[in-house]
């Protein structure tokens, strides 16, 4: 539904994208980060209240982007993972706090891993894998659980190899342990659009700080 409570078979419903809401927080900070305390924002739709009273799950994603013509914003991996927040209980008409943060890259000094490996369609490169590929990550993490969940809505790189009769691929850094666990459970889901349909394939996997997995598909 959308944050009036509209399903998205009513005309009326209002929704972003496939989204029930989005909104846009410090799009003038970037990618490098800050430690301004006038960053710190609290947000809602202002009026009588962010969300209609009927609400009492929300499912949440937040992606790292970069302003990179006046109005025009592109997701960006320089510093930040993207991270999602499924299956929150909130209390319906109250006032909830969630903390949300992004996974920070190893290579910046944070918390995560990476996937990558190879794709292959009927034993050879996927054709045109920028249109026929869809790669995510969700993370098992939900609800009230701490630490950050990460996830990924898109590969960070994806092309076809140079020594391998294959598409490679590398997922955008993901979130590691949390919660004081060593690492964090995902599931690896690729969607191929080559052929008369789609098929989709998914593998389960741990990511750990600073380390990368292999995981190839075939289809």
């Amino acid at each position: 539904m959308d944050r009036d409570g509209r399903p998205r078979s009513d005309p009326e419903a209002d929704f972003c994208g496939g989204y029930s809401w989005c909104i846009r927080v410090n799009p003038d900070v970037g990618p490098e980060g800050t430690t301004d305390p006038s960053a710190v924002k609290v947000w809602g739709t202002g009026g009588d209240g962010c969300a209609s009273a009927k609400i009492d799950q929300v499912f949440i994603e937040i992606y790292p982007q970069v302003q990179h013509a006046p109005g025009r914003f592109r997701t960006d991996f320089t510093r930040f993972g993207a991270a999602a927040h499924y299956y929150q209980p909130i209390t319906p008409g109250g006032h909830n706090r969630l903390i949300l943060r992004l996974p920070v890259r190893h290579g910046q000094g944070g918390n995560t891993g990476y996937v990558n490996g190879y794709i292959t369609y009927q034993g050879g490169p996927v054709p045109d894998p920028e249109d026929n590929l869809v790669i995510r990550a969700f993370s098992h993490g939900r609800g009230p659980e701490c630490g950050v969940e990460g996830f990924a809505a898109s590969a960070e790189r994806l092309g076809q190899s140079g020594s391998v009769r294959a598409t490679y691929y590398r997922a955008p850094p993901l979130a590691g342990g949390r919660c004081g666990a060593t690492s964090q459970r995902y599931s690896i889901k690729v969607t191929c659009r080559s052929g008369p349909g789609s098929s989709t394939m998914t593998k389960v996997t741990n990511i750990t700080q600073g380390r990368g997995r292999r995981i190839d598909f075939a289809f």
